[in-house]
């Protein structure tokens, strides 16, 4: 890569990780580094390796994806962001706690299709060293 193109490879990984920051995603110095050295080692002509070099250094938790690949979109391919597009079907949470004296026969009403969660009252698991446990123990 001549001293030209890294140039403009510098500046416009720079210029990328300010739309990304613009747009609320955490992009620290240290991945906008990253990415400039991944730049140095592929084409900026093929898209699917910038774009993967980008998603590689510069996300960081899975949740950004979508707003990242907006933002790529946006900067790379002078696309209009169109935040409606993707829709995601909302996904119910149902938050069940565990009473000693109520049963777990599993009948939890008109819960269907939903993720569902569990979890007792009494914390018992902090002060617990499984190491002290007897084999019937560990097998409860």
């Amino acid at each position: 890569m001549t001293t030209a193109q890294r140039s403009s490879a510098d500046a416009m990984a720079v210029s990328f990780a300010r739309v990304l920051r613009g747009a609320g995603l955490s992009v620290p110095l240290d991945s906008v580094l990253t990415f400039v050295s991944a730049l140095g080692l592929v084409s900026l002509a093929d898209r699917d390796s910038v774009y993967w070099a980008a998603r590689a250094t510069l996300v960081r938790r899975p949740e950004d994806h979508p707003l990242f690949d907006r933002a790529f979109a946006v900067f790379w391919e002078h696309r209009e962001a169109n935040v409606d597009d993707e829709d995601e079907p909302v996904e119910n949470l149902t938050l069940l706690v565990d009473d000693e004296d109520e049963s777990t026969d599993g009948d939890d009403g008109d819960v269907q299709d939903s993720f569902q969660l569990r979890f007792s009252r009494v914390e018992t698991l902090r002060d617990k060293d499984f190491a002290k446990y007897s084999p019937d123990e560990m097998r409860e």
